[in-house]
């Protein structure tokens, strides 16, 4: 897992898949380190989501995408919870280790 705080990070989309094995998948954007300067485009997974709980303001989470509408997360280190915490609320999902792959938009 690549590792990374996603403190000012931004929650820009949810998809959930639910066919086969349920998967909770987050367009994110998010400094990679804490020298970075820039935000950059990428996902985190979770596989195998037997439960989530969410409760967001959407008009929160859009009013302070500037600046960054996650405050924190905690991830799992092993199969159990990982938690978002939002400008505008909290997600919190059961399941595996979350993966987080930078998407590269040099070449899409």
């Amino acid at each position: 897992m690549l590792k990374t705080n996603f403190h000012d990070a931004t929650l820009d989309a949810i998809e959930l898949k639910i066919l086969g094995s349920t998967t909770l998948i987050l367009s994110v954007s998010f400094y990679v380190n804490e020298q970075s300067r820039a935000r950059v485009p990428g996902v985190v997974t979770i596989s195998n989501v037997t439960s989530m709980s969410s409760t967001i303001d959407f008009k929160r989470q859009e009013h302070h995408r500037s600046f960054g509408n996650i405050a924190d997360w905690s991830p799992a280190t092993r199969r159990g919870p990982t938690s978002f915490y939002l400008a505008g609320g909290m997600i919190t999902v059961f399941g595996d280790v979350p993966e987080i792959q930078v998407i590269d938009t040099e070449t899409n």
